[in-house]
């Protein structure tokens, strides 16, 4: 499960959970952007119902009841843990991103730093 992945590959495993959080909720956002939504108001309804609605991690296609029994919830958990670790990002893809954000936001990246780096974050909370 999630925790295992935290414990097996540490803390920077979290950023491989939200990449595959949002990889699953993607279709959702697509969906409510056809529907003219404001995607501010889908990811506020979405930060209510999740922790009380797992299913919401499952394909849309899938239709699931709000009183669905704990196999919904099993297979969304299976479907994050999943997204997870087909999402790996590495401390050297960060720091790519990161040099990119300083290129083409420099006033923005200053707030961080020059000095900051992933691997300094990494290291301080291991």
């Amino acid at each position: 499960d999630i925790w295992s992945l935290l414990l097996t590959n540490g803390i920077s495993s979290l950023l491989d959970v939200a990449l595959g959080l949002c990889s699953l909720l993607l279709p959702r956002f697509a969906a409510a952007e056809e529907r003219g939504e404001d995607s501010h108001e889908v990811m506020g309804d979405l930060q209510r119902q999740l922790p009380l609605d797992a299913s919401l991690l499952l394909p849309m296609e899938e239709l699931h009841s709000a009183d669905e029994d704990l196999d919904s919830q099993f297979a969304a958990r299976e479907c994050l843990l999943e997204a997870a670790q087909r999402s790996p990002c590495s401390q050297e893809e960060l720091e790519a991103l990161l040099a990119e954000f300083r290129a083409l936001r420099p006033q923005e990246a200053e707030d961080l730093g020059s000095e900051f780096t992933f691997g300094t974050v990494l290291r301080a909370v291991l």
